[in-house]
């Protein structure tokens, strides 16, 4: 654990804005998170939960606590023939958990690789690019409750899973710190190639394999995004516009 004052958060952060936390502390378990918040009860405290810092633009210094869960460890918990069950832990990078997925074989999630964060930032965004969504194979998300100081655990249809939301980012929002993340993952991968230039990208690759659609995303994305370490950004972090069935009839005649 480490607990700091007047903390800088620019390395903390893809934007690598300069800003600074009244109080920082960082967790490297979940006995660690627990033994702080029995200490140190919040009590309406202002406070706000880091993940990669991928998502999150400072303007102006934090007059609060920043909570920064970093625990680490991947593990397989359970196993059958078709899938595996994942554990990840909050701290661990996304991509690096791609990574390994696909150098073990196991799909569900290469079409998600180089999307810039941390395992437990994936789901209280719900992360998704090129036809997938990650809380298709989210099996369970486990957390601690910041008021209690309790270990829970959320099913996908707990978390409320929407379009780029969560419940972790609606009306749980600061309510939870995430702790691990468990995905069902599979030994067979049904490749998902249905969105604009991907099954492309895989084709000049080579062979349809995990790895091959792992690098044609990575080299998609390379192209439209700098990378963060050189140049500072959020990566793809819009939301495109949703519209109701009556607006898009209206839309539709006015096109004709």
């Amino acid at each position: 654990m480490e607990i700091k004052t007047n903390y800088a958060l620019k390395r903390l952060t893809t934007f690598q804005i300069n800003a600074f936390a009244a109080c920082y502390a960082r967790f490297d378990s979940e006995d660690e998170i627990l033994d702080f918040l029995n200490r140190n009860p919040l009590d309406g405290q202002r406070h706000l939960v880091l993940g990669g810092g991928s998502n999150i633009l400072f303007v102006d210094d934090f007059d609060g606590i920043v909570l920064h869960p970093l625990l680490k460890g991947i593990d397989v918990v359970e196993a059958d023939r078709q899938h595996l069950r994942v554990r990840a832990m909050a701290g661990e990078n996304w991509d690096d958990l791609v990574a390994f997925a696909v150098a073990n074989g196991w799909g569900g999630i290469e079409n998600l690789s180089l999307i810039p964060g941390s395992v437990g930032a994936s789901a209280v965004q719900n992360i998704g690019a090129y036809g997938v969504e990650v809380n298709a194979v989210i099996d369970r998300v486990e957390a601690i409750s910041i008021d209690d100081c309790k270990k829970v655990f959320f099913s996908p249809k707990n978390c409320g899973f929407g379009y780029r939301f969560s419940n972790f980012k609606g009306p749980w929002a600061g309510q939870f710190i995430i702790t691990a993340v468990v995905f069902k993952l599979s030994r067979q991968p049904e490749f998902v190639l249905d969105y604009p230039g991907v099954k492309a990208a895989v084709g000049k690759m080579g062979p349809m394999n995990l790895d091959n659609v792992r690098q044609a995303i990575v080299s998609i994305r390379q192209t439209k995004l700098p990378d963060p370490a050189m140049i500072g950004n959020a990566g793809s972090f819009f939301k495109n516009p949703g519209l109701d069935d009556r607006t898009l009839r209206l839309e539709r005649q006015a096109c004709r």
